[in-house]
């Protein structure tokens, strides 16, 4: 994730983390505050109930 894919941005605040197991990475665009989620193994967009799910379980 190196642009926002809202406004194409650079000016991101990225986090990696852990959820079950498997490593993402949450990124917040500071220019038009969309938020987005990745997979840091192999960088596919991840919806946020997919998210939420993974942080229940």
């Amino acid at each position: 994730m190196s642009a926002c894919a809202k406004c194409t941005s650079t000016d991101l605040v990225r986090i990696a983390m852990t959820l079950s197991g498997a490593p993402v990475t949450f990124g917040h665009c500071r220019t038009c505050e969309h938020r987005q989620w990745h997979s840091a193994a192999d960088g596919n967009d991840l919806r946020l109930p997919d998210v939420l799910s993974q942080v229940a379980s």
